[in-house]
């Protein structure tokens, strides 16, 4: 074998396991190769120079791959803009619960419940906005709550909402699917609509403000049951102008007026409830009405407490004739939000609901069932746990006002429910 080649064999060889060598074991092998004879001192040096140039060249041309592949990995794994926007949040509710109605061929019940609720919003762009959530529940629109029952059998989980939310103006907002209702419509207690109802269809709403009060105006067309072709549907629409007015540094009013066109006549409805008189099974009247509602805040009222409320609405039917009427009054006491530790309220309502002031598909649940031609008090205490924890005691103690629809007046209903609440 020629020198020549042996020199390019040991070059090749060096070039080919410089990553696997240290600079002084490279220094070694050379030396070696001196001694037996087979390299001159100038052949390994030319050697060491080639190879610690080589090398220097491939570390170079590491550090701009890993520097290229850094940019490269940056940006293919880069987040788009809409979801640097994505907030997911949820809830989860454990509640035990003790119902008893006299005079009925059952006697109290005690049950266990739970709710729970997966949902996010994501800002698509300055002007488009998309939100959807799941719940536990199945197809009951006034309740996301499972009883603990079936044993152990799975639980329906169901869509609970998904809109779009259109802004193209500061002052214009248009919503459209199954949406929430506190964005599009102001309800300052659940006489008429239970919170758990995630209403179909679409909502306008205009903002004005001034300094000192917010103006609102929201129009809403919720579909109840479809148009079949020879039936135009059951709807619900209303126009709701309000104010929101800072009336001085510790006292806020905020009010509105209804106009409800509630198109339920000679209809059938999927999850009727009970109170209204009715044709049949289908509804005897349209519900068209009127409904005024107030609060009014006080912050640190006389020094005494931290926050205090008067909340009062009104419901006024335009076509019965008579059970046309209905309200609630209250107070609450305490901090104005339950957020950390040691926040707290204390609050109570009375209630009436005559039979045909409303329909009876709607208004909460926990209350007589949610039915109409039914009054009575409410009382609930909350107290914060930590940061989004907190836990509720409510009371419901109503009774229908009158003997109507196989309702009978003596069946007073009490419902007591513990609720330990955790928010994320």
């Amino acid at each position: 074998m020629g020198k020549r080649l042996i020199l390019a064999f040991v070059f090749i060889f060096f070039i080919s396991f410089q990553n696997l060598l240290e600079a002084s074991e490279i220094d070694i092998l050379v030396d070696k190769l001196v001694e037996k004879g087979i390299l001159s001192r100038d052949e390994a040096k030319e050697i060491l120079d080639e190879t610690r140039n080589e090398a220097a060249k491939e570390a170079e041309k590491t550090v701009l791959g890993r520097e290229a592949k850094g940019s490269f990995e940056k940006k293919t794994f880069d987040l788009p803009q809409w979801a640097k926007n994505l907030n997911i949040k949820g809830d989860l509710r454990l509640r035990y619960q003790y119902d008893d109605t006299k005079h009925d061929s059952t006697d109290g019940r005690n049950l266990g419940k739970i709710q729970y609720r997966l949902g996010f919003d994501v800002k698509i762009n300055d002007r488009i906005a998309l939100a959807g959530g799941l719940a536990s529940g199945g197809s009951d629109p006034r309740s996301r709550n499972i009883t603990f029952d079936g044993t152990f059998d799975g639980k329906a989980i169901c869509l609970d909402y998904a809109y779009l939310r259109y802004a193209p103006l500061p002052w214009f907002i248009f919503e459209a699917g199954k949406m929430k209702r506190n964005t599009v419509m102001w309800e300052p207690t659940d006489l008429l609509w239970d919170t758990s109802i995630t209403p179909e269809g679409g909502a306008v709403v205009f903002l004005k403000e001034t300094p000192e009060i917010k103006y609102f105006s929201n129009m809403n067309m919720y579909v109840l049951e479809a148009d079949s072709g020879s039936d135009n549907g059951a709807y619900v629409a209303f126009v709701q102008p309000g104010i929101d007015w800072a009336v001085d540094e510790g006292t806020n009013l905020k009010a509105a007026v209804t106009y409800y066109n509630v198109n339920t006549k000679g209809k059938t409805l999927t999850h009727p409830g009970a109170g209204n008189t009715m044709a049949g099974d289908s509804q005897r009247y349209d519900y068209d009405s009127v409904s005024p509602a107030f609060e009014l805040g006080f912050d640190n009222p006389l020094g005494l407490l931290p926050y205090a409320s008067l909340t009062g609405e009104y419901i006024h039917a335009l076509k019965p004739k008579k059970n046309e009427n209905g309200f609630i009054a209250g107070f609450k006491l305490g901090d104005k939000d339950i957020e950390n530790f040691g926040n707290w309220q204390f609050g109570y309502y009375y209630r009436r609901l005559e039979a045909d002031c409303w329909l009876d598909a709607l208004p909460n649940s926990d209350t007589y069932s949610g039915d109409t031609n039914t009054k009575g008090h409410t009382w609930f205490l909350g107290y914060g746990l930590g940061k989004n924890a907190l836990f509720n005691l409510t009371c419901y103690y109503a009774q229908p006002i009158k003997s109507i629809n196989s309702m009978d007046t003596e069946a007073k209903q009490i419902v007591v429910q513990s609720d330990f609440i955790v928010k994320f």
